[in-house]
């Protein structure tokens, strides 16, 4: 019955939709989106207790951690407003003005005693009249200041000025002006050059433009009040400070301690609506990155694999991170993501994941807006500098680049913000340790995602490059003259790709695996042939034939052994195509054979034809190599033209995607890479021995 079951899964219309690129990409969305779920939901928005005001508590409430109290912190705060002394700021125009009045009521006095100086009685009635209003002065007060002489009159103007200079240069307030009244009139008791006549009146004078000269400043205050503010220590309620006790009703400072702590379930739509508001927007930017993926995956041709290989490494950076989120919210190495993608399947898709994961943790933990600026354009730049990276070295220079970004980003960040710099730098330097986790977790685990996903990467392509591979070496000791071959072929075909802006190293390594076959029977092949009979001479045709295809088999079978990627074997598979082995039939023909043994089928390569430029242009250096070697003299531009052309013929590039312009560009790179390995060599005359002098 279940075979059955899969059977119509598997040939129905259901099947197709089911294993469609939307609907996987889909189901991986949806699977992140649990994830996300179960790790904020259970560690975020959980709640330990259940309790209200006067429930028995079952066991000991503790305190995992020091507790700021808060509430007593603001008491002691606000104490502060009442204890902190006002500030005032003084007011100078108010003895300025002073002085004028004084000034311009002792100048009039002068002007009427000067002008009735020889008549007293009118002096006086004069006097008394213009100056009656002044500072309260009664008629018989103006009436001795008028009769005492000018000397007298003059040093009470004197006194006048240095008390009030003395007194409104201090503060003076409505608190305390009665006291610097009361100084004023001990001060005048002290004068003996002032008759005790005149005193009062001069006192009557001075006390009468004694007043308040200053007001509140209330920035300088506000100030004040803040900086003792700050000076109070928060009140805090250490860790393992028992909060309630078993068996007792809860008390009500117990119950809002474990609401502030977010530990207690009020059981409220309130309460739930953070959980709610952060599905919310995860599922937005779910569906976002689910339209965004959906047009470039499609756009690219990518397959399920590719998509759950993108989702075990987004999830499972994501996991690191949210773990050393723990030690520091800076330590998260989300660019691995990036760097990872960006390695194993091609740079956008790295900055697509990199720019989503940096958004949806940022939000999750309410990340600093620069922050996650800074970290998406580290996983970008991060994701760009890893882009086919040949060295390892180059994979860590990208997690140095993570750290000094990180470094500037979060030490600006606490600096702007007023934060110590000890604590900036420490900060810091989690940042820095971000970008070096980023390159080990790369480093370190390219190896396994190579090996889980089947993936060809460049760092894999260069250790298989190794002349030390153990079938390299094999093929150098076995059958040396195809290993030079091979290293010929690879050195074109790089040269060749690299022009047309595929994937150089591939052809390399491709080129260098492509004969593994002839290990078998290497004198079966002219590049082995060295001082020694051909074997083929031996043979009819068609079984020449049959051992120079099977070179093609026996190195797909080495190819499962060494444990090769499938990338490499359709180098060994294609890179005769379905080509002709012209030699072995045209002897056949000429030998004239059975129709069955000439049949061209039986004396043509299994194929298939090459299905990318890569295996495309190792095919034709694999032909104009040979060719070139080969011959003794001759046009090898037209040599190499005419191999070409008759691959085209023949229809062998006709998958490979290769372009008229393309081929334009290989025949000249080959042309001027042979005709530089293959250049005319200068003979050089013999000398007679006694045409040689030898200077000593």
């Amino acid at each position: 019955m279940k075979s059955i079951v899969k059977r119509f899964i598997k040939e129905s219309e259901i099947g197709n939709w089911f294993k469609s690129m939307k609907v996987q990409l889909f189901i991986s969305c949806v699977l992140i989106f649990i994830v996300l779920h179960l790790t904020y939901s259970l560690s975020l928005f959980s709640y330990e207790f259940d309790y209200t005001v006067g429930d028995k508590v079952t066991e000991n409430i503790v305190l995992a951690s020091d507790y700021h109290d808060q509430i007593s912190t603001e008491f002691l705060k606000e104490q502060v407003k009442y204890e902190v002394d006002t500030i005032y700021t003084i007011d100078p125009k108010v003895y300025v003005d002073a002085k004028e009045s004084v000034a311009s009521f002792y100048n009039n006095a002068y002007d009427i005693r000067a002008e009735y100086s020889n008549e007293s009685d009118i002096r006086v009635r004069v006097f008394t009249y213009l100056l009656k209003d002044s500072f309260d002065l009664t008629e018989e007060e103006l009436t001795i200041l008028a009769e005492i002489d000018d000397v007298a009159l003059r040093l009470t103007e004197n006194y006048v000025y240095a008390i009030l200079k003395d007194t409104l240069s201090s503060e003076v307030t409505d608190e305390n002006i009665i006291s610097k009244k009361r100084d004023a009139k001990t001060y005048f008791d002290t004068v003996d050059q002032i008759s005790d006549q005149v005193k009062p009146i001069v006192l009557k004078i001075t006390n009468y433009h004694i007043t308040a000269n200053s007001q509140i400043d209330e920035v300088a205050t506000e100030d004040k009040v803040k900086s003792a503010q700050n000076e109070i220590k928060n009140v805090m309620i250490p860790a393992g400070t028992v909060i309630a006790k078993s068996n007792e009703p809860l008390s009500v400072k117990a119950y809002n301690i474990l609401n502030e702590l977010n530990l207690n379930d009020l059981h409220t739509f309130e309460q739930n609506i953070p959980l709610l508001s952060m599905d919310a927007q995860m599922v937005l930017l779910l569906v976002l990155m689910y339209v965004v993926l959906s047009y470039f995956y499609a756009n690219n041709k990518k397959s399920v694999k590719q998509i759950y290989l993108h989702f075990v490494i987004f999830v499972l950076t994501y996991l690191l991170a949210f773990g050393l989120k723990n030690i520091s919210v800076y330590l998260i190495p989300l660019a691995t993501v990036g760097m990872l993608i960006s390695l194993l399947d091609e740079l956008t898709t790295g900055i697509i994941y990199s720019f989503f994961l940096a958004i949806i943790f940022g939000v999750i933990f309410s990340l600093h807006a620069s922050l996650i600026a800074f970290t998406v354009l580290g996983c970008i730049i991060s994701a760009i500098l890893v882009n086919q990276a040949y060295q390892r070295g180059k994979i860590f220079l990208a997690g140095l680049t993570v750290s000094l970004i990180n470094a500037l980003m979060i030490f600006g960040i606490y600096f702007m913000s007023g934060i110590s710099v000890t604590e900036s730098l420490e900060q810091a330097f989690y940042g820095i340790l971000a970008g070096v986790v980023c390159s080990i977790l790369t480093i370190g685990s390219l190896p396994l995602w190579e090996a889980l996903f089947k993936i060809l990467t460049p760092l894999k392509l260069l250790e298989l490059a190794n002349p030390n591979h153990p079938l390299l070496k094999k093929l150098l000791l076995e059958a040396p003259g195809t290993y030079h071959h091979s290293i010929l072929v690879a050195n074109l075909s790089e040269a060749a790709v690299h022009d047309i802006g595929g994937n150089a190293i591939l052809a390399r390594v491709g080129s260098y695996f492509h004969d593994v076959g002839k290990i078998d029977r290497p004198y079966f092949y002219a590049e082995n042939q060295y001082d020694i009979n051909n074997p083929h001479d031996q043979l009819v045709p068609h079984v020449s034939a049959k051992i120079i295809k099977d070179h093609v088999k026996r190195g797909l079978e080495l190819s499962k052994t060494y444990r090769l990627p499938k990338e490499i074997n359709a180098f060994i598979e294609q890179h005769h195509g379905t080509t002709l082995i012209k030699y072995f039939f045209h002897k056949a023909t000429e030998n004239n054979e059975s129709d069955l043994e000439i049949n061209p089928l039986s004396y043509m390569y299994d194929g298939p034809e090459p299905h990318n430029k890569e295996i495309a242009v190792v095919m034709l250096a694999d032909s104009v190599e040979a060719a070139v070697r080969s011959m003794k003299q001759g046009d090898v531009k037209a040599l190499i033209s005419k191999i070409i052309d008759d691959k085209i013929k023949s229809h062998q590039l006709d998958d490979s995607h290769l372009t008229l312009g393309e081929i334009k560009v290989i025949k000249q790179s080959f042309y001027s890479n042979l005709s530089s390995a293959f250049h005319d060599r200068v003979e050089y005359p013999e000398l007679e021995e006694k045409h040689i002098n030898i200077v000593k």
